[in-house]
């Protein structure tokens, strides 16, 4: 995914962990310095079979983490 909210720039990217059992839709955000952070991610994990979403910046809208979460669940055959 690829979009805009406000001042900042969204998108997600797909990141396995072999090692750890998981596989993650990371939720990075670009602002108007042009730095990009880590702004929130949903993780399925396989040794429990569910989905976690965490969130490290203050805040992110509903409607995008919305997308991510459902990017999340067609990414991951759970």
């Amino acid at each position: 995914m690829k979009t805009q909210w406000a001042y900042y720039d969204f998108r997600t990217e797909i990141v396995t962990d072999n090692v750890g059992g998981s596989v993650a839709v990371q939720l990075h955000r670009t602002g108007t310095s042009g730095e990009e952070v880590l702004a929130a991610a949903v993780t399925y994990w396989d040794a429990d079979g569910q989905f976690q979403v965490s969130v490290y910046v203050k805040q992110v809208p509903v409607t995008i983490l919305e997308v991510v979460i459902a990017e999340a669940r067609a990414a991951v055959p759970t």
